[in-house]
């Protein structure tokens, strides 16, 4: 929470592949990487919430913006959760709205990865946290990193169990179960809308888009095991299922 230690929906994310890249990348491959580094670095503000009244009596949000933090390979986000005063119709609204925002954030970052032969892992949790002027600290960072390096293994944001127990079960339709039991974030669909334009031509285009990532794909997990990389190579092979469920999903 900016400014104070409170309350606030965290999300850690970790780059997979950074490491291996950073030493064995040249050329223009390594020029996209660090541009998007770059531009990583350019998403680190102050967590921002604006709108205007409506009509109705509602109130519509046209601005927001986590608070993020970016160090080597791994993103930290963050968004206010405001006292909800025992009010539970608050806390979902709250709640809804964070989830579709870090979803929304996430399938853009994951989306330029993708393009460069990176993967994404995250956490995702509701926790303490002081989050401002490049400062990062608290019980909801420590376990968003922990839910991170020790639970979600594969390219997947997984929620908190304590987390999760905190969902509607129309939040919990807009997420993906896995097989161990653990939610996580369906920003697979999204990557679609994010690597491709709108517009009459998006079939198209997102069928395009998806056999070159397919392809792309399909290599790295050959390269990885031919090199006996198999840990790897399984998280692409994961990441290879979802990718084509989504496309399922998203474009038929």
């Amino acid at each position: 929470m900016a400014g104070e230690l409170g309350p606030a929906w965290v999300f850690f994310l970790d780059l997979l592949g950074f490491s291996d890249a950073t030493r064995n990348w040249r050329g223009e491959k390594a020029g996209e990487l660090l541009e998007l580094l770059v531009e990583l670095s350019s998403l680190r503000g102050t967590f921002n919430l604006d709108g205007h009244p409506q009509p109705d009596g509602s109130y519509k949000f046209h601005d927001i913006r986590p608070e993020f933090s970016t160090f080597s390979d791994c993103i930290v986000g963050s968004f206010n959760m405001p006292d909800s005063e025992g009010n539970a119709a608050l806390e979902a609204a709250f709640i809804d709205m964070w989830l579709h925002e870090t979803t929304r954030w996430i399938s853009v970052i994951a989306a330029r990865l993708l393009r460069i032969g990176l993967l994404v892992r995250g956490g995702l949790t509701m926790g303490n946290i002081y989050h401002a002027n490049g400062v990062v600290f608290g019980e909801g960072l420590v376990e968003a990193y922990t839910l991170e390096s020790r639970v979600a293994n594969y390219p997947r944001v997984i929620l908190a169990p304590t987390l999760a127990e905190r969902l509607t079960s129309d939040h919990k339709k807009k997420l993906l179960l896995d097989h161990d039991g653990l939610f996580h974030i369906n920003y697979f669909c999204q990557l679609f809308d994010q690597a491709v334009k709108p517009g009459k031509d998006f079939l198209d285009d997102a069928t395009k888009w998806a056999d070159e990532a397919q392809r792309e794909i399909d290599a790295r997990i050959e390269e990885l095991n031919s090199a006996d990389r198999i840990a790897e190579a399984a998280k692409w092979a994961w990441f290879r299922e979802a990718f084509g469920n989504a496309r399922r999903a998203r474009i038929g």
